[in-house]
């Protein structure tokens, strides 16, 4: 996936950041006692052979090593994106966290996410609000995300971001989390074979409604995950903090998604 990224990246004369975990691999529980499951190399290592990627960029949030069943990885990306929003949010207006300070993170009509086919497909339902939303996700699939007209700003008093939008009658929906509208779903017409190796949440194995047990990574049998090696990674104001998956909608600027 890093190289596909990194292609496009080179096309497109972007930066890279590879650290936004909070939208990476899905695993689910590792089983008792086999370890815990891997995760990316650090952007030091990863930077010499991508050198697009922006090292300046802190990780929003990092998921569990020790897996998740379905629920909580629509948990983690729900808190990613209530998170994300907001510190786009606060760079826009010129309060960016400290690790963002280098960053122009507040300045974007529209936002490319790269993942996984599980992380995808939950992004997507976490961002219309249906967690049953029907995607299949194949490789080089790609899904287009817009702000419901009218969507509904959160409680958070930050003065909203205008940022142009093709669409003048959204421009001022700051959507967040459940509020926006899918108009492109998982389409690959533009590859020559159409769908490939496309994957869906109906192709997991399950025992007893829940889904089975993965194996941890071989060595970390051993290995404990401490408290500040998971969950969010950056420090937000108290009314921006994620403290469940339904329990706050932020305030984010119109933006196109795609996926």
């Amino acid at each position: 996936m890093l190289n596909k990224v990194r292609s496009l990246c080179s096309r497109l004369r972007l930066e890279f950041h590879q650290k936004i975990l909070g939208i990476g691999e899905w695993f689910s529980p590792a089983a008792p006692g086999s370890g815990l499951h891997p995760r990316p190399g650090s952007v030091d290592s990863l930077k010499q052979h991508s050198p697009h990627i922006d090292h300046r960029y802190k990780v929003t949030w990092l998921p569990s090593r020790r897996g998740e069943s379905v629920a909580e990885i629509h948990g983690r990306v729900a808190s990613f994106l209530r998170a994300f929003f907001g510190r786009l949010d606060l760079a826009a207006l010129g309060a960016p966290v400290a690790s963002d300070a280098e960053l122009d993170l507040g300045r974007h009509k529209n936002i490319l996410f790269v993942g996984h086919a599980a992380s995808v497909i939950v992004m997507a339902r976490e961002l219309v609000g249906d967690r049953h939303l029907a995607m299949r996700a194949g490789c080089c699939s790609l899904s287009t995300l817009v702000p419901k007209l009218g969507a509904e700003r959160s409680s958070y008093s930050l003065t909203p971001s205008l940022l142009a939008f093709p669409d003048k009658d959204r421009t001022l929906s700051n959507a967040g989390v459940g509020q926006w509208d899918l108009i492109v779903n998982a389409t690959a017409h533009f590859l020559p074979n159409g769908a490939e190796r496309d994957w869906g949440f109906e192709d997991i194995e399950v025992a007893a409604g829940e889904v089975v047990n993965d194996i941890g990574e071989r060595g970390t049998e051993d290995m404990s995950e401490g408290p500040t090696e998971q969950g969010l990674q950056v420090e937000l104001p108290p009314e921006l903090l994620p403290a469940g998956p339904s329990s706050l909608v932020v305030n984010s600027p119109s933006r196109t998604l795609r996926l």
